[in-house]
């Protein structure tokens, strides 16, 4: 199986083939033993995924940064690093049970839409993921940011249940479909 992702994605992480097998929140560390890990949320989660466009082949994508890498190795350093701390911050996040509500969900928020602009640096997003991420902000998400390899494809859009109705409906309008997930909840559609 994690072979056929190979002829998909040039270079794969591995990450598709481990979440898959996984039911619920999961933390994914290539070259960490354990590499994945279920996860839990000290507060209800609520996310809105939209699928805005059909996006590109990962494989395209992959060699996209990976050559942008090779033309710019500080800047890809440096965003790896301011990655990395987020990722940190948002598994800690996750379990600040202390934490007011507000500030619990404008912190990882404003993590994604972050992540969002460094992705947007390395020439994985789209003018349409940015308008969308941008659409999701404006009516009410905490934060925005593509998911998935790029070059089209999806956003997750942070929330919370007095955000979601309205989110929902803006990215309604601007995607193919939207999906509204919670923490042990189903999938909406």
């Amino acid at each position: 199986m994690f072979a056929w992702e190979g002829v998909f994605h040039g270079a794969p992480s591995g990450f598709d083939h481990a979440t898959a097998m996984h039911d619920g929140l999961t933390y994914f560390e290539r070259f960490s033993t354990p590499p994945i890990r279920e996860l839990t949320c000290a507060r209800p989660m609520r996310v809105i995924i939209a699928q805005i466009d059909d996006g590109a082949s990962t494989r395209t994508m992959v060699e996209g940064v990976a050559q942008w890498k090779v033309a710019h190795p500080d800047a890809f350093a440096s965003l790896l690093e301011r990655a990395h701390v987020r990722a940190q911050r948002f598994l800690t996040l996750l379990n600040a049970s202390s934490m007011d509500a507000p500030t619990w969900n404008q912190e990882i928020g404003q993590l994604l839409t972050e992540n969002h602009v460094d992705l947007q640096q390395i020439g994985v997003s789209t003018p349409a993921l940015n308008d969308a991420c941008q659409v999701a902000e404006q009516a009410g998400a905490f934060g925005a940011k593509l998911i998935g390899a790029g070059g089209g494809g999806c956003i997750v859009a942070w929330v919370d249940d007095a955000r979601h109705d309205a989110v929902f409906h803006a990215l309604s309008n601007q995607s193919k479909k939207c999906f509204s997930l919670s923490m042990n909840d189903e999938v909406v559609l």
